[in-house]
């Protein structure tokens, strides 16, 4: 693997983790892709919510664990130091800290990462009422590093939002309307996605033409909630009552929380839909399906990273059943005209709105 060269924060965390004893816990949330390519010794636990993080600590040797920052198969007792990067998002951050505070054993010790525009400052101190002790605060350049011990008692929790807990929400788009199950810590999560709306609306005359006579299996790569997979629920539905074809939809994720919704949601609406992790549709079968869409991200953290779209562009045409298409909606300076020039025989942009283009690419 070719390591791309440390930042601060990366070289910091890694300088904690290497060499750290079974008794350190990493809570590595989505910006610690870096961190594990240089990291070197670990021999405690990592925590994630990313399947990509997770496939890669495993192959590193590391013992890691994959879910929603749920603590339940971690021997919380055993640990004695905690090292997170402060994530993106308040009520992850929140989650975190009420975690600790709940699980940890008094006198173990939590260490937070960040920059100054994290909110570490003010996270110190909502960590320092919840663990009942003071505060460290140390300062190198932009980036910060604050130390809380868990006292033998706690504070009040921290307002989290119910992050664990999976919610109905309303969501809306202009005039659409949809009931969902929902949480904080994934992407969109409280709204409906224009890019999946748009392409959302290309589904009825790609699924009627994509339906053979004896079934169709479909990919849904990124799901997220699982927006567009409950669409192609619907449009199943109401082809299977018109024929005699059987429809398989396939939804995957990199993220677990968006894992455990889309579950949650297509549970009632798709009696043939599974959803699985992988990182950008690595982990399904070769030459499965006959129709792909796919809303791909362009954005790991704050960072844009257009392999992303690469790497799913690949996935879909090694997924793809000879002469099958997949549908892409990407903002309209990724350019994937260029991008799968050699992975498809044909690429056609179909729509044009709001920012986005949907196209139309035909497996060789």
């Amino acid at each position: 693997m070719t390591k791309t060269k440390a930042t601060p924060i990366t070289a910091r965390l890694t300088s904690l983790l290497s060499g750290a004893g079974s008794d350190t816990l990493w809570l590595a949330e989505e910006g610690s892709k870096q961190v594990l390519e240089h990291l070197q010794g670990f021999q405690g636990q990592m925590l994630c919510n990313r399947w990509d993080l997770h496939e890669q600590a495993r192959t590193a040797g590391i013992q890691s664990r994959f879910s929603d920052f749920d603590f339940a198969d971690i021997d919380t007792q055993q640990i004695r130091t905690v090292i997170v990067r402060v994530p993106k998002e308040r009520a992850v951050v929140h989650h975190l800290l009420n975690q600790c505070a709940r699980h940890l054993p008094s006198g173990s010790e939590l260490r937070l990462i960040g920059e100054k525009q994290s909110g570490i400052k003010t996270y110190a101190k909502r960590g320092a009422a919840l663990f009942q002790c003071g505060k460290k605060i140390e300062k190198s350049g932009n980036l910060y590093e604050v130390v809380l011990t868990r006292g033998e008692s706690t504070g009040p929790l921290l307002a989290d939002d119910d992050y664990a807990e999976l919610r109905v929400l309303t969501l809306a788009r202009g005039a659409e309307t949809l009931d969902a199950l929902t949480k904080p810590g994934l992407f969109g999560w409280d709204k409906i996605d224009l890019g999946s709306q748009i392409l959302s609306e290309t589904l009825p005359s790609a699924l009627a033409d994509t339906l053979p006579q004896t079934g169709a299996t479909i990919v849904d790569l990124g799901c997220g909630y699982g927006y567009l997979s409950l669409k192609l629920a619907e449009l199943v539905a109401e082809l299977v009552t018109e024929s005699t074809a059987e429809l398989n939809l396939i939804a995957t994720d990199n993220n677990a929380a968006a894992l455990k919704a889309c579950a949650r949601n297509l549970a009632m609406l798709a009696e043939q839909a599974v959803v699985i992790p992988s990182d950008a549709g690595d982990t399904i079968e070769s030459a499965a399906a006959d129709l792909v869409i796919c809303n791909p991200p362009f954005h790991r953290g704050a960072q844009v990273e257009e392999d992303l779209t690469d790497r799913f562009l690949a996935n879909a045409a090694r997924i793809l059943k000879p002469g099958a298409v997949a549908l892409f909606v990407v903002n309209e300076f990724i350019p994937v005209p260029r991008k799968s020039a050699g992975r498809y025989s044909a690429c056609e942009e179909i729509r044009h709105r709001d920012g986005f283009k949907v196209y139309q690419l035909k497996n060789q």
